[in-house]
């Protein structure tokens, strides 16, 4: 078969493969190219901007199925292996370099507050439940909150900020151990420890330091000012 889905004049999917009607397997290309997401907001329901291109091979049966493909997701090079067992994804490797946070606030329909440079390495051998077994990597620099859109959309005045993020996930079993760091010239957060998700365990400890609670008005809602410390476990 082949297959070519014209949504409208700059938004197209493409579909070329084989299906076997006896062993149910296929062997299939796509390409998407979704080059003005915003005027699909009829069939998405949310408004999205942008643009959104991925491409690569569904190769498998009705047990078992692997993707494999990359895209440019926010000016990104990226790259996936996903294994799918009975429609359930029970393997993930990923590859996300260079994406844009500014564009990726764009497609999901967010104003661009932040911009900057996100790199992720996800590497899921097992996310079956009871048996995980992986880990990721997220990593974001060159972090710059828009000031302008902080001042005109919540009131907020805030000096020039810059920031950088580091976040270390380790699935290994029931257990999930991380470090999380948030570093900006304006308020730091640390925490580390391990969380068993069920039933709920927790031990890990955490920091908090805000130099200015202002900054915080849009994730609160809440009208605070002045500078906050907190640490614990």
């Amino acid at each position: 078969f082949e297959i070519k889905l014209v949504l409208n004049e700059n938004n197209t999917i493409y579909l070329k493969g084989n299906y076997s009607l006896f062993s149910q397997s296929f062997d299939i290309l796509y390409k998407i190219k979704l080059q003005e997401l915003k005027t699909l907001k009829p069939l998405t329901s949310t408004q999205l901007n942008g643009q959104f291109r991925t491409d690569g091979t569904l190769k498998g049966d009705m047990a078992f199925l692997t993707l494999d493909g990359k895209s440019d997701v926010a000016s990104s090079a990226t790259t996936y292996h996903i294994e799918l067992t009975e429609f359930n994804p029970t393997s993930i490797i990923a590859k996300i370099s260079d994406a844009k946070l500014d564009e990726l606030l764009a497609l999901g329909g967010q104003k661009k507050y932040a911009s900057a440079i996100i790199n992720l390495d996800v590497n899921f051998k097992d996310i079956t439940q009871h048996k995980l077994d992986g880990d990721v990597t997220l990593k974001t620099k060159n972090g710059k909150l828009n000031s302008k859109l902080m001042l005109s959309d919540f009131n907020v005045t805030i000096p020039k900020t810059t920031f950088t993020m580091n976040f270390d996930v380790n699935l290994k079993g029931d257990e999930v151990k991380y470090k999380y760091d948030f570093t900006s010239n304006l308020f730091k957060i640390l925490s580390s420890g391990k969380v068993i998700p069920e039933p709920l365990k927790t031990d890990l400890i955490y920091s908090l330091n805000v130099k200015e609670l202002a900054v915080l008005k849009p994730i609160i809602g809440a009208d605070v000012r002045g500078d906050f410390k907190l640490n614990g476990s």
